[in-house]
């Protein structure tokens, strides 16, 4: 047996479907091999993907895994990161290259063991629709992103503050940062409007007003005028 070790860099389970057991491979944050020193962690509930590059050991002919999201979050600790032990998973491969086991350390440096999800994780990358690097500016766009999801996706990215790029306000939105990817979908509301509609249509409301403003000022003066001539034909006696 050998045993292999992952730095998990940030809270990729945010990105999970959490307890949604309708959904058991949007469950798990997904593992396989990059590059030689590198791992990738994905992971995705149907709305958000976040998917970030890690420090390991793996060997190249490493076989992809679903590692339960929820039993990274009982055991990753941003605030312990300086132990060399934390934040860590350990996989024991068997020699025929196939893995037995799955822990972590808390805090104390107690081992957590847990099992694998089953199931094929979705090709994270036909989900970024285009290269963040190669993004374009537009005008006149009205998007919306519902604001738990940008938190839970802030969280999975370990980041506070980004930019989003979209290609139309259709598309998904695409965050990046220091640590990795975030794609994010918009929401679809009734009457959505893009935000060159929503201007003309403040511009109609305001005219609006403003005749109608008008209309009511000439019934003012028509009004006032009638007073002032009955009031010189009253006669007052002393």
């Amino acid at each position: 047996m050998t045993v292999y070790t992952v730095t998990i860099p940030t809270p990729i389970y945010e990105a999970t479907a959490g307890k949604d057991a309708t959904r058991p491979v949007l469950q798990g944050v997904h593992l396989e091999y990059e590059s030689p020193g590198v791992a990738r962690l994905s992971a995705a509930d149907g709305f958000i993907l976040a998917t970030v590059a890690c420090d390991a050991d793996l060997p190249e002919d490493f076989e992809p895994i679903l590692i339960p999201g929820s039993f990274i979050k009982s055991v990753w600790s941003k605030g312990s990161r300086s132990a060399s032990w934390t934040n860590r998973l350990y996989i024991t491969v068997n020699e025929p290259g196939t893995v037995a086991g799955v822990h972590m350390r808390n805090k104390d440096g107690n081992e957590v063991q847990t099992t694998l999800i089953q199931g094929r994780f979705p090709d994270y990358r036909k989900l970024i629709p285009f290269d963040r690097n190669e993004s374009s500016q537009y005008q006149g766009w009205y998007v919306s992103f519902n604001p738990k999801l940008v938190s839970r996706l802030c969280k999975a990215l370990d980041e506070e503050s980004f930019t989003v790029s979209i290609v139309t306000p259709t598309s998904p939105g695409v965050i990046a940062n220091e640590h990795g990817v975030g794609v994010i979908m918009p929401m679809f509301t009734k009457g959505s409007t893009s935000q060159v509609e929503l201007v003309e249509r403040l511009d109609d409301a305001r005219n609006t007003g403003m005749a109608h403003l008008r209309k009511e000022l000439v019934k003012a003066s028509i009004t006032i005028e009638k007073l002032e001539a009955a009031a010189k034909k009253v006669t007052v006696k002393a």
